[in-house]
């Protein structure tokens, strides 16, 4: 490849491994859950946890700790859809009070009880990769 010798390389991780470093989850018991765009939940194990269906990833971070849990492709992005979709009498009063829209429909929905009646959200609108 016609590299110089001396060049450093550094090895990394996936952004997924690695966020479970960034906030220190890296002991039994302690998860990492991120939400963006898409949304995840981790935690660190001494091996590979492997499962038939493959609803959940192992990401080797060293020889003795690897990173395992699952992700959905739609995590922050279904309260855009939502709020797109639905809530067009929300947009308008969170413009009125001068309120972020995300906030003033997250506080509405913290009103709805535990459960919400029993109404079910599968949260494919982007399609989905674990573990489908």
């Amino acid at each position: 490849m016609n590299i110089d010798s001396k060049t450093p390389f550094v090895i990394g991780a996936s952004d997924g491994c690695l966020s479970n470093l960034d906030v220190n989850a890296i002991k039994p018991g302690n998860a990492a859950v991120t939400i963006g765009t898409s949304g995840s939940i981790r935690i660190m194990s001494d091996k590979p946890k492997c499962n038939e269906k493959e609803r959940v990833f192992s990401y080797v971070l060293t020889e003795n700790h690897y990173v395992v849990g699952g992700a959905v492709n739609n995590g922050g992005i279904a309260l855009r859809w939502f709020i797109d979709n639905f809530a067009s009498d929300e947009v308008e009063m969170a413009k009125k009070l001068s309120i972020d829209i995300y906030d003033y429909v997250i506080e509405k929905a913290s009103e709805v009880p535990a459960g919400s009646l029993g109404l079910l959200f599968l949260p494919y609108i982007l399609g989905e990769r674990a573990p489908y």
